[in-house]
């Protein structure tokens, strides 16, 4: 359940990469890509 929980987070932040490459990729959009990545795990595995 974790496993699938973890690959799930990273392919979704993946993808926002991906959407946050044409504009420009700051900082902030690290930021934020961490932040749901965390929220994500978090609201699977509990």
């Amino acid at each position: 359940m974790q496993q699938i929980a973890i690959r799930f987070a990273f392919l979704l932040e993946l993808l926002y990469n991906k959407k946050t490459d044409y504009l420009a990729p700051s900082p902030n959009n690290f930021k934020r890509v961490e932040n749901s990545f965390q929220m994500i795990v978090k609201i699977l595995i509990f």
